[in-house]
């Protein structure tokens, strides 16, 4: 999580000194939360990658009709809208796309910890880290 965070801050910074990013404090705390809510939600997002490691099954002649319903629950989709909102300074609807970002970011980071456990406990079973 620190990594994920100092790479948005680092690119926050080279907007402001080398691009001349102006940004009110509110957009800067805005921003701020904003990132801690996705990196927190990314980590859960990761667990599900692992899955589709392991379903091997899964159809991928589906993928674009699948691709636009699935990009609505993730979370980096609201996150970067809701990042774009606060440097815009329209602040009315971030708080609901937050909203929105933590409880998807609860659900998946409780699936990815799971699957992520499941795959900890099945590369100690089997003895090795590679599964393909």
């Amino acid at each position: 999580m620190i990594d994920g965070v100092f790479a948005v801050f680092v690119v926050l910074f080279y907007g402001l000194v080398l691009f001349g990013l102006q940004l009110s404090l509110v957009s800067f705390v805005y921003i701020t939360v904003v990132t801690f809510v996705t990196v927190a939600s990314m980590m859960g997002f990761d667990g599900l990658c692992y899955y589709g490691l392991l379903r091997r099954d899964l159809p991928g002649g589906m993928l674009p009709g699948a691709a636009q319903v699935v990009s609505r629950v993730l979370p980096l989709t609201h996150r970067i809208e809701a990042a774009r909102l606060a440097a815009l300074e329209h602040f009315s609807t971030i708080p609901y796309l937050l909203i929105y970002g933590v409880i998807i970011g609860v659900i998946l980071f409780c699936f990815g910890s799971i699957v992520l456990i499941f795959f900890e406990q099945l590369a100690k079973k089997r003895g090795r880290l590679v599964f393909f």
